[in-house]
């Protein structure tokens, strides 16, 4: 359901505002690294899996091949709710991502797969947009932008061209307010805290979604706008937590159904309790997965925690 608003100039002053603490905001409460602490062996020829994990050792490229990062995908496919969602999120090898499946539940369940994929490179900003802002972006997060701009260009030729005219007015702004509005608004419920982290995710893909298409100039339907939610949350998930690839999972399952939710609810209800109300359900989790023991509350439960087997010094998440 689309609301038109009005909505008053902003200053470019404003803007940097925006950026400064969108940039920041959701990463507030994280001690993790956003990229690994040691570079990824490229000769690693096996995955340990253990009880939970089913990864097979992995074939080593020649050295004469292009360079290629070993990595390891996690698929989670959401059967339990009134929505078809799936996401997909990759992660270097011995980071634990292996064994995802430990949090396989009735209405989630993740597989991991070995691969080798050539590295995600950075992409120059387009034309007219925010280069600092661009470059604060995961190359995943790039790369939906630009798709969607084109998809829309596509649909309307008459009315945009170029796609960062496209991003700037539909994109950027609402990107930078919703992840500082995320982060603000899940204080409110949990103070400064790892589940603060978590609930946040929703709170991103709830508020995203609702700034999309409040706009009276969106175009986008309200299954491609979730769609175009989800695939910007999980990229953000992806890049933000690429050591701690449980907390991803987590926080890009909770962003991928305030997304849906949102889409659902259609009346502009505030995110932070309609999301708050769902911890019970199951449908939002907020326990830190990386907890020293496995939580006891049936609420809002993303368990069991399980706990690497591998060789000394092989995981770097325990």
């Amino acid at each position: 359901m689309r609301t038109t608003t009005s909505r008053p100039p902003r200053s470019a002053a404003l803007l940097r505002l925006l950026f400064l603490v969108g940039a920041t905001a959701l990463g507030a409460c994280r001690n993790d690294p956003v990229a690994p602490a040691a570079a990824v062996n490229p000769h690693v020829v096996s995955v340990y899996g253990g009880p939970c994990g089913d990864l097979q050792p992995t074939r080593v490229l020649p050295s004469s091949t292009p360079p290629m990062l070993a990595g390891v995908t996690v698929t989670a496919t959401f059967a339990g709710f009134p929505w078809d969602l799936m996401q997909q999120m990759r992660f270097p090898l011995y980071y634990g991502a292996g064994r995802a499946n430990c949090f396989n539940s009735p209405t989630v369940s993740y597989v991991a797969e070995t691969l080798y994929v050539a590295g995600d490179t950075p992409i120059p900003a387009p034309d007219g947009v925010a280069e600092e802002w661009w470059a604060a972006l995961s190359p995943r997060e790039q790369k939906a932008l630009l798709r969607y701009a084109e998809e829309m260009i596509r649909l309307y030729p008459d009315r945009y061209s170029k796609p960062g005219s496209v991003i700037r007015q539909f994109f950027e702004e609402s990107m930078l307010r919703s992840k500082a509005r995320a982060q603000v608004r899940a204080t409110d419920f949990f103070g400064a805290s790892q589940e603060t982290e978590l609930f946040a995710g929703g709170i991103y893909g709830c508020t995203l979604y609702q700034d999309f298409v409040q706009r009276a100039d969106w175009v986008l339907t309200n299954n491609q706008t979730r769609d175009l939610v989800v695939e910007l949350v999980t990229a953000f998930a992806e890049a933000e937590f690429r050591a701690r690839p449980y907390r991803a999972l987590a926080f890009g399952r909770n962003g991928a159904v305030g997304a849906a939710m949102a889409a659902q609810d259609g009346h502009g209800s505030d995110c932070g309790q309609m999301l708050f109300n769902s911890i019970p359900g199951g449908r939002i989790v907020v326990t830190d997965p990386y907890a020293p023991t496995p939580p006891s509350a049936p609420g809002g439960q993303f368990s069991p925690h399980p706990r690497p087997d591998g060789p000394p010094g092989a995981w770097l998440d325990q």
